[in-house]
């Protein structure tokens, strides 16, 4: 196991670590009161002497009534005030894992164990846990970083190439979002080193976190290709994964962007954005046919309820004129939906059906 950093909140300080131990023996290893995993590593944790509840990683397993059932389950298996949660699998058990340890008799400590390649990059720090209630994606959640983040690497080896592709496609973000020498580095990276990608991601990541825990200013950069990707995942029922969508978002945020500032076409930063992140995107043959099934009504109706808008103004990240991410505001009238899809549309386009 080799320590990677600490990272501070304002709950303290906790270490991020990254282990070439097999999952069943990260897990072993872990102290904790009760496991919540997902189903997919039921085999592996076959046999392990540990109250385990194991979790359906789907969309629908964090909505709100689904979360319930789940802290009954822990009641059950006896976990206690001063217990722990271990939490293994992706974004959806870790968002359902820092949701319980936050509420769960007033909050638990709880280790987080990130198995797919978008969380070892990027939601394992920084603490945020969202839930979907009825058609409103993360509509609540909360703050509650763990403990200890301890990153099983050869975890990656079980991904189908859409889940290293959305990993990817967020690292790429993120490291642009740093900064031109973090995304220089990033995109000099061997694309088989999984371990420097997940080290110069999360280190990028940590700027944004430490400088601004609670998303109010720096960190809101983050949410670039978000308001583009959470439509799109929405509107496929969640056939384009997370990270896919973001990276997807990203090329439209860019399209709109380039239609306010035309010289950002040919841009080097700019481009070599897109580039990547179309590298990237090229693994995954079918998905100009999924883009291809998203329309425009539907689009808009998942795209109105993103938490980041309010009642009178759209609030996307784009790309300022010299190509660096910006906080930018849009008035919820027609024009700006004309826009928003037109951009949309130019992104799908690079994806033939």
């Amino acid at each position: 196991m080799r320590d990677l950093f600490e990272i501070r909140s304002s709950s303290g300080s906790h270490p991020v670590r990254i282990t070439d131990a097999s999952v069943r023996e990260a897990v072993a290893a872990c102290d904790g009161s009760l496991i919540l995993a997902d189903s997919f590593f039921r085999g592996e944790l076959e046999g392990l002497d540990r109250s385990v509840i194991f979790i359906d990683a789907t969309e629908e397993a964090k909505e709100f009534q689904a979360v319930g059932p789940l802290i009954e389950q822990c009641r059950k298996q006896a976990l206690a005030r001063n217990g722990r949660i271990v939490a293994l699998g992706g974004g959806v058990v870790q968002d359902i894992a820092g949701f319980i340890a936050t509420v769960y008799m007033r909050g638990v400590k709880w280790t987080l164990l990130p198995t797919t390649l978008l969380a070892m990059v990027d939601s394992c720090i920084g603490g945020k846990s969202s839930i979907n209630v009825g058609a409103f994606k993360n509509l609540v959640g909360s703050f509650c970083p763990p403990d200890e983040i301890i990153i099983p690497v050869r975890a990656v080896e079980t991904l189908p190439p859409e889940h290293i592709a959305a990993g990817k496609c967020e690292a790429a973000k993120i490291c642009f979002a740093r900064g031109e020498q973090c995304f220089a580095d990033y995109v000099a990276l061997d694309a088989r080193d999984v371990e420097r990608t997940i080290e110069l991601s999360l280190g990028a990541k940590q700027w944004f976190v430490e400088i601004d825990e609670f998303d109010q200013n720096e960190r809101l950069l983050l949410n670039f290709g978000h308001s583009f990707g959470h439509a799109l995942e929405s509107c496929t029922s969640y056939g384009v994964t997370h990270g896919v969508a973001v990276g997807v978002g990203c090329l439209a945020a860019a399209a709109f962007s380039a239609k306010v500032h035309p010289a950002l076409g040919s841009h080097p930063r700019a481009e070599a954005l897109s580039s990547n992140l179309l590298g990237i995107l090229a693994a995954l043959p079918d998905l100009g046919q999924r883009l291809g099934e998203v329309d425009r009504d539907q689009f808009f109706a998942y795209w109105q309820s993103d938490k980041k808008h309010n009642s009178r103004e759209y609030k996307p990240i784009l790309l300022d004129a010299d190509a660096r991410l910006e906080r930018a505001t849009l008035p919820r009238i027609a024009a700006s939906e004309d826009a928003i899809w037109q951009a949309f549309e130019a992104a799908r386009a690079r994806f033939p059906a």
